[in-house]
């Protein structure tokens, strides 16, 4: 029984050194695998990181552009500051020019400080209002009437003002 035992041991060995090969090949495969695997999950957390990073810098960039976008709205809120008059043809003396101004200025007074959008939906009534107005300045009945009229931070009025005959009465 000792040659039988004696032939088997060489087979074994060679079987059993077969087995520790592929046992030692998973074994470094498995390492080799693990390293890579682990890697590449590095890489990933901190691809991951930097997204988290950027979308917290586009986030806050958002952010400034919606706020510099509510500034920019409530600038266009734009509201009349001044009322200015421009007189077109022939015009009055100097002093009756004046008066004319300061009396359509009084006049149109509760327009400074309304919206331009506001003013804007209700230009028509302005024209209306305008339209044939009659001043006296000195004894005479000056007319006026609006020939253009500019709305935005200044509201500019283009008028005719024309001196009205004496009527004998």
């Amino acid at each position: 029984m000792t040659t039988l035992q004696e032939e088997r041991l060489p087979k074994v060995r060679r079987y059993l050194r077969y087995i520790s090969l592929f046992i030692l090949g998973g074994v470094a495969g498995g390492a080799i695998f693990l390293f890579l695997f682990i890697q590449r999950m590095e890489d990933l957390m901190l691809e991951n990181k930097n997204l988290y990073v950027l979308n917290d810098r586009l986030q806050n960039e958002m952010d400034n552009l919606n706020e510099l976008h509510k500034v920019a709205r409530k600038k266009q809120n734009v509201v009349i500051e001044d009322v200015e008059i421009t007189f077109l043809g022939q015009r009055p003396n100097t002093f009756v020019e004046e008066e004319l101004k300061h009396s359509l200025e009084k006049d149109l007074a509760q327009l400074k400080r309304k919206k331009v959008e506001q003013v804007g939906e209700m230009h028509e009534i302005l024209h209306e209002l305008l339209q044939k107005k009659e001043y006296i300045i000195q004894g005479k009945v000056i007319e006026v009437n609006i020939k253009t009229l500019v709305i935005s931070r200044v509201l500019h009025l283009y008028v005719v003002a024309k001196e009205q005959p004496k009527t004998i009465g």
